[in-house]
């Protein structure tokens, strides 16, 4: 078999928190599945795959004859202000106070409170 073996691996990094997935190399590409696996049940399945690929061969997979881990992409959304309008419409500062008004749902609310 061409698999060299399985591995846990960081994927990406938001907010300060890993993302890690199980990642099976097949000589130089790579399969990534079980984001949504909690970080000990990776760790579980990697050592089953790497076990059977241990008792298939004769002799367990070498991590030194795997490919560099790909560099985790970085999210850091903490500093991001959000507003319901600018999600909807990225435009909305850049409109005069007339068109503002025709969108904004609601513009009559003030009005409605005060009858």
């Amino acid at each position: 078999s061409d698999l060299t073996g399985a591995r846990v691996v960081t994927t990406m990094i938001v907010n300060g928190v890993p993302r890690t997935a199980i990642e099976m190399v097949e000589g130089v590409r790579k399969f990534r599945f079980g984001e949504a696996l909690e970080y000990s049940e990776q760790e579980w399945l990697v050592w089953e795959i790497n076990q059977h690929l241990a008792e298939a061969r004769g002799a367990a997979p070498s991590m030194a004859d795997m490919p560099p881990e790909d560099r985790p992409e970085m999210y850091d959304d903490t500093d991001q202000a959000s507003s319901a309008m600018t999600d909807i419409d990225p435009f909305w500062d850049m409109r005069d106070s007339s068109e503002q008004n025709k969108l904004d749902p609601f513009k009559d609310r003030d009005q409605f409170w005060r009858k």
